[in-house]
């Protein structure tokens, strides 16, 4: 029996990652990502290389909302998550802390097989 997994894509992990960010209007903005994630849940510890791309609206210097989808590969581990982003700079300088948070949903389940 096939199991529907919610993938809360708000969590601690570890990421290297490389953010190519495009602009071509005032307000919009993309981005490609990826990298390696380390992860620790009820199948333990494992790594994936994830691809991402996100887009949205950057409203004022300090708010971004949008949406993206990508996907993650393991070791028999496959998922397609899709995704809200916020992303909230809390300074108006070139180098500035951010709060990220991305919430998704998965579109296959770790064996790779569809939900």
């Amino acid at each position: 029996m096939k199991t529907l997994r919610i993938m809360g894509l708000l969590f601690a992990l570890i990421t290297l990652s490389i953010a190519l960010t495009t602009s071509n209007v005032q307000t919009y903005k993309g981005s490609i990502e990826g990298g390696r994630t380390l992860h620790t849940d009820d199948m333990g510890l494992f790594s994936t290389t994830d691809i991402y791309t996100t887009h949205g609206f950057q409203f004022n210097p300090y708010l971004y909302v949008g949406a993206g989808a990508g996907i993650r590969l393991g070791d028999s581990y496959t998922a397609i998550p899709i995704y809200a982003d916020v992303n909230y700079t809390m300074l108006k300088k070139k180098v500035s802390p951010f709060i990220d948070a991305k919430i998704g949903y998965s579109l296959l389940d770790e064996s790779g097989s569809g939900c």
